[in-house]
């Protein structure tokens, strides 16, 4: 069979065929593109909370700590209670306007 017999319709088909390849690859690379960036925003967004909860707890086991240290003097000791209280506060508010502007819970 040459390529005579075939009609011109069916090159028209094999050529539009031939040539969409290309754009039919980047059209399904870009929604693999959107998806895989929708789910790493989604472990990133996990991996911070979970982050900033250790930084809570930690800080709370400090504050444990100093609170119960006894070879500190009163006045140094209560600076220190004072500051860490301060921090823990500070890293809850943190923690809760992290999940306000990623609504969760």
């Amino acid at each position: 069979m040459q390529t005579s017999d075939l009609g011109i319709a069916i090159k028209i088909f094999s050529g539009l065929g031939i040539f969409s390849l290309p754009a039919i690859y980047l059209m399904g690379r870009a929604i693999q593109k959107r998806l895989l960036f929708k789910r790493n925003k989604a472990k990133e967004i996990d991996k911070r909370l979970v982050r900033m909860q250790k930084n809570i707890d930690g800080a709370e086991r400090e504050l444990e700590a100093s609170q119960n240290i006894e070879d500190m003097p009163d006045d140094f000791k209560e600076e220190v209670v004072t500051f860490m209280q301060k921090f823990v506060a500070a890293e809850k508010s943190n923690l809760e306007r992290f999940k306000k502007k990623h609504k969760l819970k």
